[in-house]
């Protein structure tokens, strides 16, 4: 019988200075891919047409779907383990059984939707193309958990930053040069195929005892990692595939892959927020989590900054992105995608929400309650699928949207009372002062931008009032109402930072 391996704990100064420097260097890598990101979209987008977007997108729906790999959680449960041979063995096995199997899976529902005339020829050679790019680079992922253990997410940041820069310019080259869709599916694997060489580099660099480690099969501990990481794999599966990309599906199937186009643009802008967010506090936040789960305390305070973190950034960037909408897409696409403008008026304000929904998933995963993350995505994608189906079918686009508003409301409130229910954090303590905020931030932008002299100002100019207005307006009244909570929680990030 394989035991699970009893990290040793770690003072809390310790884990809170690893924790923090993670993240400073997580979100300034982040952000530089975003940035990266956004330029090299920009040129894209006015490089390719709207059907190229739809059909990008239906693919990577159809690819995820049929995907057994993210559905295993193999990741989220060798995490918990002590780095070894065994480990790393028995993961490296069960995921490349996994992505072999996905890879035949994804051939063959690729055939059979082009054989029912579902969709054209292109979208099952971009769903092949994309399940052969994991199954040719995925040797890279037990070295990949040793680095998540390490928590040497700096290193990999910069890793990442080179990537992007290095499969958006190649991207970019063969948009230009006619490449159409394959400019966007080269993206992808360069980058990862990068990525993967350099999690090589940084485990021979700063982890050499795990590349010496003789990497062995142990059928016991595949059995518990399948166990451990199913629930958790399917329900995070569920949340980042079927609720992130069901839209997608509904409208390229039941509408046609042009508005899908713009309505991927839109998501794209919106997403922004999430990916920004998101990212930091699932890859660092988790990792906390899991090493301060037997701590009811620490893993409160963990839960608590974790989410004024979101809170404090991403709401004045989910009120600009709404209010701005026109001008943002206006500035970024051209005129030829202002039809994405009203998408991600309500758009920005439901990734924003998914955002904080994500946090709840973390911790069910960290505290090893896998049925409840299962229970709360299952019934997250239930409800989206019965109320978004038919309102597309009726209203298109539009009743997708009200579809999605519906899901995320039921699932947001979920998620506070598990969160409330396991931390014993009262949710008008956390989230009071910051909606307060937001409601006196949207009244003021939404008045300044029915004045008739706003209409009349440059594009730049009323996109740059939102701005400032949300930012400053929204953390006035956050300092007005919580001073000695934001003077704690810089005092202790400050503490942290400094090892103390």
């Amino acid at each position: 019988m394989v035991d699970e391996a009893v990290p040793s704990k770690p003072s809390t100064a310790t884990v809170a200075r690893m924790a923090l420097r993670s993240t400073l260097w997580t979100t300034l890598g982040n952000y530089a891919v975003q940035l990266i990101g956004f330029v090299s979209v920009l040129w894209l987008t006015r490089l390719l047409p709207p059907e190229v977007f739809g059909t990008l997108s239906l693919a990577t729906f159809w690819t995820g779907l049929l995907n057994l790999r993210n559905k295993l959680g193999l990741n989220y449960a060798a995490v918990q383990y002590e780095t070894d041979g065994r480990l790393l063995g028995t993961y490296f096995v069960l995921d490349g059984i996994a992505t072999v199997v996905s890879f035949g899976l994804i051939v063959l529902g690729g055939i059979t939707m082009v054989s029912a005339g579902m969709y054209t020829l292109t979208v099952a050679w971009v769903m092949v193309a994309m399940a052969g790019i994991e199954l040719a680079l995925c040797w890279g992922g037990p070295l990949g958990i040793a680095i998540e253990r390490a928590i040497l997410l700096s290193r990999s940041s910069l890793i990442m930053i080179m990537a992007t820069m290095i499969a958006y310019a190649i991207g970019i080259g063969l948009a230009i040069n006619g490449g159409g869709i394959w400019s966007m599916v080269a993206i992808p694997a360069i980058n990862y195929a990068i990525m993967t060489l350099g999690t090589v580099y940084i485990c021979r660099r700063f982890l050499p005892e795990v590349v010496k480690l003789r990497w062995q099969f142990d059928r016991t501990l595949a059995l518990a990692l399948i166990k451990q990481g199913g629930a958790t794999g399917l329900s995070g599966a569920l949340l980042g595939l079927v609720v992130a990309q069901f839209d997608n599906f509904l409208i390229g199937t039941f509408v046609n892959t042009e508005t899908l186009g713009y309505y991927d643009r839109a998501y794209r802008v919106a997403g922004w927020v999430n990916l920004i967010l998101t990212m930091v506090v699932g890859r660092v936040g988790y990792v906390t989590m899991v090493r301060v789960a037997d701590d009811p305390a620490r893993l409160a305070h963990t839960v608590r900054l974790s989410i004024w973190v979101v809170l404090t950034l991403g709401i004045p960037l989910a009120l600009v992105s709404s209010f701005g909408s026109f001008e943002l897409i206006q500035m970024l696409y051209g005129n030829t995608y202002v039809q994405s403008s009203g998408y991600l008026k309500i758009l920005a304000l439901t990734n924003f929400m998914w955002t904080l929904i994500t946090i709840a998933f973390w911790l069910s995963a960290a505290c090893k309650q896998r049925q409840v993350s299962l229970l709360m995505s299952s019934a997250h994608v239930a409800v989206l699928v019965i109320f978004a189906s038919p309102l597309t079918i009726i209203y298109g686009v539009n009743g997708t949207l009200a579809g999605v508003i519906i899901a995320m409301t039921l699932a947001l409130a979920w998620s506070t009372i598990y969160i409330e229910r396991t931390t014993h954090l009262g949710w008008r303590d956390t989230y009071g002062a910051h909606l307060i905020a937001t409601g006196i931030t949207a009244f003021i932008t939404f008045n300044i931008t029915q004045l008739n002299i706003f209409t009349t100002l440059p594009t730049f100019l009323r996109l740059f009032m939102i701005g400032v207005v949300c930012v400053c307006v929204f953390g006035l009244c956050l300092l007005m109402l919580r001073r000695a909570e934001i003077n704690d929680r810089i005092n202790y990030l400050r503490l942290r930072w400094k090892g103390n």
